[in-house]
C-alpha cells in the first residue's frame, strides 16, 4: 500500500473467470487484505479493463469463451508496460504441455482447481510481497 497526496493506493487484482462464484471466492478469500479486487467474466472484458486501468496482479481461469487465460496471458505480455505483470492462471487440468504452455507464456503461478481461501490468499502474498 502507497500514500500519494493523501490517497491510498491500493494494490489491484484482476480476477478474470467465467464463474461468478469463482470469483467471489477468490474475493472473499483476499477480503480485508489491501486489495482492490476488480472483476472480469471473461477475457475479452478483462482486456478491455487491462487498457483502461492499471493493475498489479492478474488472476484468470484457463477455460473461459471468446479469450482463454493462455491467449489472455500472451496478450498481456506483448503489451508495453505489462511484461512483468504477475499472473496467476486457474486451471482444472494441470498436464505437462499445459504447465510448458504456461511457462513459455511467462505465467506466474498454475494452481489447480478447487483450492482452498488459504491456498489462493497465500499465493496472492507470496506473489505480491
Amino acid at each position: 500500500m502507497k500514500i500519494k497526496n493523501r490517497e491510498i493506493l491500493h494494490k489491484k487484482i484482476l480476477i478474470v473467470d467465467h464463474s461468478l462464484i469463482v470469483r467471489k471466492m477468490i474475493g472473499f478469500a483476499l477480503q480485508g487484505s489491501d486489495y482492490e479486487i476488480i472483476e472480469a467474466a471473461d477475457g475479452v472484458d478483462a482486456v478491455r479493463i487491462i487498457y483502461s486501468q492499471p493493475i498489479d496482479l492478474l488472476v484468470t481461469a484457463m477455460d473461459m469463451a471468446n479469450i482463454n487465460g493462455l491467449e489472455l496471458s500472451r496478450i498481456v505480455r506483448e503489451t508495453s508496460g505489462l511484461e512483468d505483470l504477475p499472473i496467476i492462471m486457474l486451471t482444472q487440468d494441470e498436464n505437462r504441455v499445459l504447465k510448458n504452455e504456461a511457462r513459455g507464456v511467462g505465467i506466474s503461478l498454475l494452481i489447480s482447481k478447487p483450492f482452498s481461501h488459504a491456498q489462493i490468499f497465500n499465493l496472492v502474498k507470496e506473489v505480491l510481497g
